[in-house]
Order: structure tokens, then sequence, then C-alpha cells
């Protein structure tokens, strides 16, 4: 009877202390913002580099273990980039997603999507689910956008790129 007692707790005390790391958590992303690209379906000969943007360093090192690619750090491209951009990339996105000119879903139910951009703000968080083709049109935008931080750019248009040559089965 005591065993039992005791494993009660001690399941008490673990997920009492889950619940409370998670809550810090959570506190801790109310801080930082960031903007991160991944590739998420499709058929590829060789990994496809994620793109993650943030404007602190802070924001990087919090959101960067929860990448897919995560711990192959080769396969992330990092940028810590002014806040006037990363606001301009973040109010890009949600003035197409608004516009209702792509499809996106906020479900992976689908087997059929290539992207996840994943969009964190003190102000609120979303994800969002593009197939191949919209993905290839919302990465042209983006580069349109930082088109004067000639690494980001070129990182994206790499992303891009292999993107498009994906096998995406129908």
């Amino acid at each position: 009877m005591k065993t039992v007692a005791i494993r009660i707790i001690a399941i008490v005390v673990v997920c009492y202390a889950v619940a409370m790391t998670d809550s810090a958590q959570s506190k801790e992303c109310a801080r930082y913002s960031i903007l991160a690209i991944e590739r998420i379906g499709g058929v590829s000969d060789s990994p496809v580099s994620s793109v993650l943007i943030s404007d602190s360093e802070a924001g990087v090192k919090w959101y960067r273990p929860t990448m897919k690619s995560y711990p192959l750090y080769l396969f992330v491209h990092v940028y810590v980039v002014n806040p006037s951009l990363l606001k301009n990339l973040i109010v890009m996105v949600n003035k197409i997603e608004k516009s209702g000119q792509i499809h996106t879903s906020k479900s992976a139910s689908s087997k059929f999507y290539t992207v996840r951009v994943t969009i964190i703000t003190p102000f609120y968080d979303n994800i969002f689910l593009y197939d191949k083709k919209d993905a290839l049109f919302l990465l042209e935008n983006m580069q349109k956008v930082c088109s004067k931080n000639e690494y980001l750019c070129k990182d994206i248009a790499n992303f891009r790129d292999r993107i498009q040559g994906l096998y995406v089965q129908q």
C-alpha cells in the first residue's frame, strides 16, 4: 500500500514539474519574435536547409532546438535581423494569407504539404502549411522583402530552388 502511495505522489510531482516547465517556456517565448521556414514533405536526394529568422540571438537560441533538422546545425541557416525587416516579412506572410492568394492549412492532415512557416511574436503565433506551388509563391515574395539582406535573400532563394526540385507524390 505504501509503495502505491509513493508512486502516486511521484507521478503527481513529475506532472507538476512538467507543467511548471511548460509554463516557464511559454512565458519565455512571449519575449521573442521568430519566423521559421522548414521543409516538411516531398522527396529529396539531399537535405533542404531550413531558415530561421529572429530579431534577437536569444530568440534563435530558444527556438532552434524545436526545428525539425535539430541537432543537425548544418541544415539550419540562422539570421538575426533588425526588427523592422522581421516585421516586414511577418506582415507580408500575413497579408498574403489574408488575401486568399494561396491556400494554406493549419493542420498536418494532408501528406501533400511541403513547407511549414512558423511565426511567433509576443502577440501571437501561427503555423502555416503550404503545398509546393504556394510555398514557391510565398518564398518569391519573401525574397523581394529581404532583397537588401544579400545572404538571407540568397538562402531563401536556395530553399525555394530546393523545394522546386522536390518530388511530391500526388
